[in-house]
């Protein structure tokens, strides 16, 4: 639950939508991926949910706040397990573990939980035996439970800061970063125009990050992940699924022009792409307001 947590405070797990992901239609994101851009349009909500669960990890490391540190993991995973079953995040069973676990940890108090939530009823206080007899363990139990917890949080708060610092903070934005057009695509010698009937020729080009999105006429999506080499003018754009590597070389006469070579399914290709300014999304710039006119539902 801390780790789970200290990934969405430090927004490691849900980043902000990327260039590539904007300029897809809503309905080619697949649920998982809705769900991802979802959580990641708003850093706000997704460092509450982590809150939620860093408060749940927190109460379950000591016992007498144990059962309602169980009560809250048990609302925060149960909301967790239906987002992942129901938006295929292929995380089902592990969380239905800890959704299980939580709920282990509050059986034993379930009939003083439904005489005090249900039937109104007097409730007495759980007893708390102690575990070991020895009167210093009254204080080095306690002060060891805190340095194991305090050295893991401490442990997870680095780990997730790393990743998210390798990954978004001080990953730079690649030299070609922004939406680019076809204008020119030549295939085996041939030039082809752009025609809604060709399927495969690329329409335009957006370059995020680390990686290239290609939209093709037919609207197909290709995505992949790219490294340049500033020294060699090359960029290798490797696909994941089905697994493909190319490699292009580039070269840019004009800062709003880019020209690409390369072998494309075992032919040579050139294509000219020509800078163009990206839309201002809505989805990120329509901010916070604290009174609607009218409801912003598009």
């Amino acid at each position: 639950m801390l780790l789970y947590g200290a990934v969405k405070i430090i927004p490691g797990q849900f980043p902000p939508p990327s260039l590539g992901k904007m300029i897809m239609t809503f309905g080619e994101q697949s649920p998982m991926g809705l769900l991802w851009s979802f959580m990641g349009a708003s850093a706000a909500y997704t460092a509450f949910t982590g809150l939620a669960e860093v408060t749940a990890a927190i109460l379950l490391t000591m016992r007498r706040t144990a059962l309602l540190g169980s009560l809250v993991a048990a609302g925060v995973m149960t909301n967790v397990v239906m987002l992942n079953f129901c938006y295929d995040v292929p995380v089902k069973l592990y969380s239905s573990h800890l959704l299980l676990m939580a709920l282990f940890i509050a059986a034993p108090h379930a009939k003083r939980l439904a005489d005090f939530f249900i039937f109104n009823r007097a409730v007495v206080p759980a007893e708390l035996p102690r575990l070991l007899p020895e009167s210093w363990t009254r204080i080095a139990v306690p002060v060891f439970r805190t340095a194991v917890v305090l050295w893991f949080a401490t442990l997870t708060v680095y780990q997730s800061w790393d990743s998210y610092e390798s990954r978004f903070l001080y990953t730079p934005k690649s030299a070609f970063y922004g939406l680019w057009n076809v204008d020119e695509f030549v295939v085996d010698g041939q030039p082809r125009p752009p025609l809604v009937t060709d399927a495969a020729r690329w329409r335009y080009v957006a370059f995020d990050y680390s990686s290239v999105s290609v939209r093709q006429m037919d609207d197909a999506r290709l995505r992949f992940v790219n490294r340049i080499n500033g020294k060699k003018k090359e960029m290798t754009m490797t696909r994941q699924l089905p697994k493909s590597t190319m490699v292009l070389s580039y070269a840019q006469p004009q800062r709003s022009t880019l020209v690409l070579q390369g072998m494309l399914d075992g032919k040579p290709m050139r294509a000219t792409l020509r800078r163009i300014e990206a839309p201002k999304f809505l989805l990120s710039t329509r901010g916070f307001h604290w009174i609607n006119e009218y409801p912003m539902n598009r």
